[in-house]
Protein backbone atom coordinates (compact mmCIF):
# COMPACT_ATOMS: atom_id res chain seq x y z
CA UNK A 1 0.00 0.00 0.00
CA UNK A 2 2.79 2.45 1.30
CA UNK A 3 4.67 1.86 -2.66
CA UNK A 4 0.98 2.15 -4.12
CA UNK A 5 0.58 5.66 -2.91
CA UNK A 6 3.95 6.54 -3.30
CA UNK A 7 3.36 5.54 -7.12
CA UNK A 8 0.46 7.77 -7.09
CA UNK A 9 2.33 11.03 -6.09
CA UNK A 10 5.25 10.49 -8.63
CA UNK A 11 2.66 10.34 -11.20
CA UNK A 12 1.06 13.54 -10.47
CA UNK A 13 4.50 15.57 -9.77
CA UNK A 14 5.66 14.44 -13.25
CA UNK A 15 2.44 15.38 -14.83
CA UNK A 16 2.47 18.63 -13.39
CA UNK A 17 5.95 18.94 -14.87
CA UNK A 18 5.37 17.39 -18.07
CA UNK A 19 2.17 19.20 -19.28
CA UNK A 20 -1.55 19.85 -18.13
CA UNK A 21 -3.96 17.20 -18.30
CA UNK A 22 -7.04 16.93 -20.18
CA UNK A 23 -10.43 15.63 -18.79
CA UNK A 24 -10.02 12.70 -20.83
CA UNK A 25 -6.62 12.37 -19.42
CA UNK A 26 -7.18 11.46 -15.99
CA UNK A 27 -4.53 8.71 -15.36
CA UNK A 28 -5.85 5.35 -14.20
CA UNK A 29 -3.69 5.90 -10.86
CA UNK A 30 -5.07 9.10 -10.02
CA UNK A 31 -6.64 8.58 -6.39
CA UNK A 32 -10.18 8.97 -5.77
CA UNK A 33 -10.64 11.55 -3.80
CA UNK A 34 -13.95 12.47 -1.87
CA UNK A 35 -15.38 14.87 0.60
CA UNK A 36 -15.22 18.74 0.73
CA UNK A 37 -11.82 19.87 -0.42
CA UNK A 38 -10.58 17.17 -2.13
CA UNK A 39 -11.00 14.97 1.29
CA UNK A 40 -8.23 16.50 2.77
CA UNK A 41 -8.13 16.28 6.38
CA UNK A 42 -9.23 19.85 7.94
CA UNK A 43 -6.38 22.10 9.25
CA UNK A 44 -6.30 22.85 12.88
CA UNK A 45 -4.13 25.32 14.61
CA UNK A 46 -0.96 25.14 12.55
CA UNK A 47 -0.68 25.72 8.57
CA UNK A 48 -0.19 22.96 6.18
CA UNK A 49 -0.24 23.12 2.81
CA UNK A 50 -3.30 22.29 0.87
CA UNK A 51 -3.49 18.73 -1.31
CA UNK A 52 0.48 18.40 -1.60
CA UNK A 53 1.19 16.46 -4.73
CA UNK A 54 -2.38 17.50 -6.19
CA UNK A 55 -2.85 21.15 -5.95
CA UNK A 56 0.85 22.09 -4.36
CA UNK A 57 2.99 20.39 -6.01
CA UNK A 58 6.68 20.88 -6.96
CA UNK A 59 5.97 23.45 -9.52
CA UNK A 60 4.70 26.95 -8.00
CA UNK A 61 0.98 27.33 -6.95
CA UNK A 62 -0.63 30.44 -5.78
CA UNK A 63 -4.01 32.20 -5.45
CA UNK A 64 -7.01 30.04 -4.60
CA UNK A 65 -10.53 30.59 -5.57
CA UNK A 66 -13.05 28.25 -4.29
CA UNK A 67 -17.19 28.06 -5.44
CA UNK A 68 -20.35 28.97 -3.28
CA UNK A 69 -21.09 25.78 -2.96
CA UNK A 70 -17.23 24.68 -2.52
CA UNK A 71 -17.81 22.11 -5.78
CA UNK A 72 -14.61 23.98 -7.71
CA UNK A 73 -11.78 24.88 -6.82
CA UNK A 74 -9.54 27.24 -9.25
CA UNK A 75 -6.24 28.21 -8.39
CA UNK A 76 -2.69 29.35 -10.81
CA UNK A 77 0.16 27.28 -11.38
CA UNK A 78 3.61 28.17 -13.33
CA UNK A 79 5.00 25.61 -15.22
CA UNK A 80 8.58 27.02 -16.80
CA UNK A 81 7.09 30.61 -17.52
CA UNK A 82 3.96 29.82 -18.65
CA UNK A 83 1.12 30.41 -15.87
CA UNK A 84 -2.37 28.83 -16.78
CA UNK A 85 -5.50 28.63 -14.52
CA UNK A 86 -6.33 25.15 -13.64
CA UNK A 87 -9.76 23.56 -11.61
CA UNK A 88 -10.56 20.69 -9.92
CA UNK A 89 -14.67 20.02 -9.62
CA UNK A 90 -16.60 17.63 -7.41
CA UNK A 91 -18.26 15.01 -9.26
CA UNK A 92 -20.20 11.69 -8.07
CA UNK A 93 -17.41 10.00 -8.84
CA UNK A 94 -14.59 12.50 -6.54
CA UNK A 95 -12.53 15.11 -7.41
CA UNK A 96 -11.22 15.43 -11.21
CA UNK A 97 -7.59 15.56 -11.97
CA UNK A 98 -6.45 19.85 -12.14
CA UNK A 99 -6.66 21.01 -15.64
CA UNK A 100 -6.68 24.12 -17.52
CA UNK A 101 -10.10 25.99 -17.47
CA UNK A 102 -11.16 26.37 -21.10
CA UNK A 103 -9.99 30.04 -21.83
CA UNK A 104 -6.83 29.57 -20.21
CA UNK A 105 -3.53 27.92 -21.30
CA UNK A 106 -2.22 30.44 -23.78
CA UNK A 107 -1.68 33.20 -22.34
CA UNK A 108 0.10 34.31 -19.02
CA UNK A 109 -3.35 33.91 -17.13
CA UNK A 110 -3.31 34.52 -13.38
CA UNK A 111 -5.20 35.02 -9.72
CA UNK A 112 -8.35 33.68 -10.72
CA UNK A 113 -11.17 35.52 -8.14
CA UNK A 114 -14.58 34.22 -8.39
CA UNK A 115 -17.65 36.64 -7.34
CA UNK A 116 -19.56 35.77 -4.71
CA UNK A 117 -22.52 34.08 -6.48
CA UNK A 118 -20.14 32.15 -8.41
CA UNK A 119 -21.45 33.61 -12.11
CA UNK A 120 -18.01 35.50 -12.69
CA UNK A 121 -14.28 34.80 -12.95
CA UNK A 122 -11.99 38.10 -12.90
CA UNK A 123 -8.65 37.43 -13.56
CA UNK A 124 -5.31 38.83 -14.93
CA UNK A 125 -3.73 38.14 -18.31
CA UNK A 126 -1.14 39.17 -21.09
CA UNK A 127 -3.58 38.16 -23.89
CA UNK A 128 -3.92 40.72 -26.21
CA UNK A 129 -6.47 43.55 -25.74
CA UNK A 130 -9.18 43.28 -27.96
CA UNK A 131 -9.76 44.71 -31.42
CA UNK A 132 -11.44 48.54 -31.62
CA UNK A 133 -10.32 49.41 -28.41
CA UNK A 134 -7.44 51.81 -28.28
CA UNK A 135 -4.48 49.99 -26.77
CA UNK A 136 -3.03 53.22 -24.77
CA UNK A 137 -5.97 53.71 -22.72
CA UNK A 138 -4.37 50.11 -21.15
CA UNK A 139 -1.31 49.67 -19.50
CA UNK A 140 1.46 47.42 -20.58
CA UNK A 141 1.52 43.82 -19.76
CA UNK A 142 -1.42 42.21 -17.29
CA UNK A 143 -4.46 43.63 -17.54
CA UNK A 144 -7.83 42.93 -15.86
CA UNK A 145 -10.81 40.46 -17.25
CA UNK A 146 -13.43 38.52 -16.98
CA UNK A 147 -15.36 35.50 -17.86
CA UNK A 148 -18.99 34.74 -17.39
CA UNK A 149 -20.44 31.38 -16.74
CA UNK A 150 -22.08 29.78 -20.11
CA UNK A 151 -23.95 27.10 -18.85
CA UNK A 152 -21.34 24.27 -17.74
CA UNK A 153 -18.67 26.54 -18.99
CA UNK A 154 -16.96 29.66 -18.71
CA UNK A 155 -17.60 32.18 -21.44
CA UNK A 156 -15.32 34.20 -23.73
CA UNK A 157 -13.27 36.21 -21.17
CA UNK A 158 -13.81 40.23 -21.85
CA UNK A 159 -11.11 42.92 -20.54
CA UNK A 160 -12.55 45.47 -17.56
CA UNK A 161 -12.62 48.90 -18.54
CA UNK A 162 -9.63 51.05 -18.61
CA UNK A 163 -10.49 53.21 -15.72
CA UNK A 164 -10.20 50.51 -13.55
CA UNK A 165 -7.42 48.56 -15.31
CA UNK A 166 -4.97 50.72 -13.31
CA UNK A 167 -3.36 47.99 -11.10
CA UNK A 168 -2.26 44.54 -10.44
CA UNK A 169 -4.81 41.46 -9.35
CA UNK A 170 -8.22 41.81 -8.28
CA UNK A 171 -8.07 39.86 -5.63
CA UNK A 172 -11.95 40.59 -3.80
CA UNK A 173 -15.45 41.01 -5.45
CA UNK A 174 -17.67 42.41 -2.89
CA UNK A 175 -21.40 41.28 -2.76
CA UNK A 176 -22.82 43.89 -3.91
CA UNK A 177 -19.99 43.43 -7.00
CA UNK A 178 -16.94 46.42 -5.78
CA UNK A 179 -13.67 44.83 -6.71
CA UNK A 180 -11.16 45.25 -4.91
CA UNK A 181 -7.60 45.14 -5.95
CA UNK A 182 -3.93 46.89 -5.01
CA UNK A 183 -1.94 48.69 -7.69
CA UNK A 184 2.35 49.12 -7.41
CA UNK A 185 4.51 52.43 -7.09
CA UNK A 186 3.99 52.48 -4.16
CA UNK A 187 1.07 49.43 -3.53
CA UNK A 188 -1.93 50.62 -2.30
CA UNK A 189 -4.95 48.71 -2.46
CA UNK A 190 -7.83 49.92 -4.59
CA UNK A 191 -11.70 49.51 -4.64
CA UNK A 192 -14.18 50.54 -7.61
CA UNK A 193 -18.16 50.10 -6.90
CA UNK A 194 -20.06 48.66 -9.21
CA UNK A 195 -22.80 50.68 -10.36
CA UNK A 196 -25.98 50.84 -13.09
CA UNK A 197 -23.63 48.29 -14.96
CA UNK A 198 -19.98 49.80 -14.71
CA UNK A 199 -17.28 49.98 -12.10
CA UNK A 200 -16.68 53.38 -10.25
CA UNK A 201 -13.48 55.58 -10.55
CA UNK A 202 -11.02 53.54 -8.14
CA UNK A 203 -10.49 55.16 -5.24
CA UNK A 204 -7.55 54.26 -2.67
CA UNK A 205 -8.70 52.51 0.89
CA UNK A 206 -7.86 54.52 4.64
CA UNK A 207 -4.38 55.07 4.94
CA UNK A 208 -4.52 53.24 8.31
CA UNK A 209 -4.54 50.29 5.63
CA UNK A 210 -2.61 52.26 3.02
CA UNK A 211 0.57 52.90 5.30
CA UNK A 212 2.66 55.33 2.70
CA UNK A 213 5.90 53.45 3.91
CA UNK A 214 5.20 50.12 3.63
CA UNK A 215 2.37 49.64 1.31
CA UNK A 216 -0.38 47.26 1.37
CA UNK A 217 -1.22 44.82 -1.28
CA UNK A 218 -3.84 41.17 -2.19
CA UNK A 219 -6.87 42.63 0.06
CA UNK A 220 -9.57 39.91 0.91
CA UNK A 221 -12.72 41.16 1.79
CA UNK A 222 -14.67 39.10 4.51
CA UNK A 223 -18.55 38.24 3.36
CA UNK A 224 -19.92 40.47 5.54
CA UNK A 225 -17.74 43.67 5.02
CA UNK A 226 -16.48 43.82 8.32
CA UNK A 227 -12.97 42.99 7.98
CA UNK A 228 -10.19 42.70 5.28
CA UNK A 229 -6.93 40.31 5.24
CA UNK A 230 -3.93 41.98 3.27
CA UNK A 231 -0.22 41.40 2.97
CA UNK A 232 2.21 44.16 3.74
CA UNK A 233 5.43 45.06 4.24
CA UNK A 234 5.09 46.56 7.85
CA UNK A 235 7.86 45.62 10.30
CA UNK A 236 7.20 41.76 11.64
CA UNK A 237 8.01 38.50 11.32
CA UNK A 238 9.16 38.39 6.97
CA UNK A 239 9.30 40.41 3.60
CA UNK A 240 5.71 40.32 3.22
CA UNK A 241 3.08 39.38 6.14
CA UNK A 242 -0.38 38.82 6.31
CA UNK A 243 -2.40 41.69 8.42
CA UNK A 244 -5.80 42.12 9.15
CA UNK A 245 -7.96 45.38 10.02
CA UNK A 246 -12.05 45.35 11.27
CA UNK A 247 -14.27 47.72 10.54
CA UNK A 248 -15.02 50.07 13.43
CA UNK A 249 -19.39 51.15 14.32
CA UNK A 250 -18.81 54.03 12.51
CA UNK A 251 -17.57 52.00 9.11
CA UNK A 252 -13.68 52.77 9.54
CA UNK A 253 -11.20 50.68 9.34
CA UNK A 254 -9.06 50.50 13.02
CA UNK A 255 -5.33 49.53 13.34
CA UNK A 256 -4.23 46.37 11.85
CA UNK A 257 -2.63 43.70 13.69
CA UNK A 258 -0.20 40.90 12.23
CA UNK A 259 -2.15 37.23 12.12
CA UNK A 260 1.23 35.91 13.65
CA UNK A 261 3.52 33.94 13.70
CA UNK A 262 1.60 30.59 13.18
CA UNK A 263 0.80 31.93 9.82
CA UNK A 264 3.77 34.55 9.02
CA UNK A 265 7.47 33.49 8.53
CA UNK A 266 10.38 35.16 7.90
CA UNK A 267 10.10 34.76 3.70
CA UNK A 268 6.60 36.07 2.41
CA UNK A 269 2.67 35.50 2.46
CA UNK A 270 0.28 37.07 0.22
CA UNK A 271 -3.09 36.12 -1.49
CA UNK A 272 -5.19 35.36 1.85
CA UNK A 273 -8.66 33.90 0.51
CA UNK A 274 -11.19 32.65 3.23
CA UNK A 275 -13.74 29.53 2.46
CA UNK A 276 -17.04 29.91 1.27
CA UNK A 277 -18.40 29.02 4.64
CA UNK A 278 -15.54 31.21 6.14
CA UNK A 279 -14.25 28.50 8.40
CA UNK A 280 -10.59 28.40 6.35
CA UNK A 281 -8.11 30.71 5.65
CA UNK A 282 -5.99 30.13 2.36
CA UNK A 283 -2.59 31.59 1.09
CA UNK A 284 0.25 31.77 -0.40
CA UNK A 285 3.68 31.23 0.79
CA UNK A 286 6.73 29.52 -0.57
CA UNK A 287 5.18 28.67 -3.86
CA UNK A 288 2.69 26.73 -2.24
CA UNK A 289 -0.88 27.04 -1.05
CA UNK A 290 -1.25 26.72 2.70
CA UNK A 291 -4.62 26.65 5.01
CA UNK A 292 -5.64 27.23 8.54
CA UNK A 293 -8.28 27.30 10.14
CA UNK A 294 -9.52 30.74 10.60
CA UNK A 295 -10.63 30.91 14.22
CA UNK A 296 -7.66 33.01 14.89
CA UNK A 297 -9.77 35.74 13.13
CA UNK A 298 -12.32 35.55 16.07
CA UNK A 299 -9.27 35.53 18.41
CA UNK A 300 -7.89 39.09 17.07
CA UNK A 301 -11.05 40.69 16.70
CA UNK A 302 -11.89 43.49 19.18
CA UNK A 303 -13.97 43.13 21.94
CA UNK A 304 -17.03 45.52 22.26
Amino acid sequence: MKYRIIFQILILFSLSEGGFLKAQDKPDDFPVLKGPYLGRKLPGDTPEIFAPGIISTRNIEFKIAISPDGDEIYFTRQQGRLRTILFTERTVDGWSCPRPVSFSGKYMDEYPTLSPDGRKLFFQSTRPIPAGLNTSDFRRGFRFWVSTRSGEDWGEPEILDARVNIGICITTVSSEGSIYFFRSSPPKIMMSKWSKGEYSEPVQLSPIINDDKYGATAPCLSPDNDYIIFASGRPSFGKSDLWISFKTFEGSWNEPKNLGSSINTEFSESAPVLSPEGKYLFYTSQGNIYWVDAKIIEELRPKE
